[in-house]
């Protein structure tokens, strides 16, 4: 299996998973390009997809977090957006 396969799957059971399952709608391509500039690095396709999809998502009792994403564009959003996207989860 393929890293992006293995990914594909891993969105098909988070979807399927209607009952524990929990995530994020996504990131768009330019947020992620931006937080990719911001760490001087760049994501693997495999996790590129992924947070695409969801951003971060959780599978009680594991939380699949973004590697910092989402807290690096609170510090340009604000504290409060990350805030309020984190209690659209639960």
């Amino acid at each position: 299996m393929t890293p992006i396969e293995a990914s594909r799957q891993v969105i098909g059971l988070v979807r399927a998973d209607k009952d524990n399952a929990r995530h994020h709608h996504g990131c768009s391509p330019d947020t992620i390009a931006r937080a990719e500039r911001e760490m001087g690095l760049t994501f693997p396709p495999s996790y590129r997809l992924l947070i695409e999809e969801f951003g971060t998502w959780e599978v009680p009792p594991t939380e699949f977090l973004d590697g910092g994403l989402m807290e690096r564009l609170a510090n340009s959003y604000g504290e409060f957006a990350l805030a309020e996207w984190r209690q659209k989860l639960n």
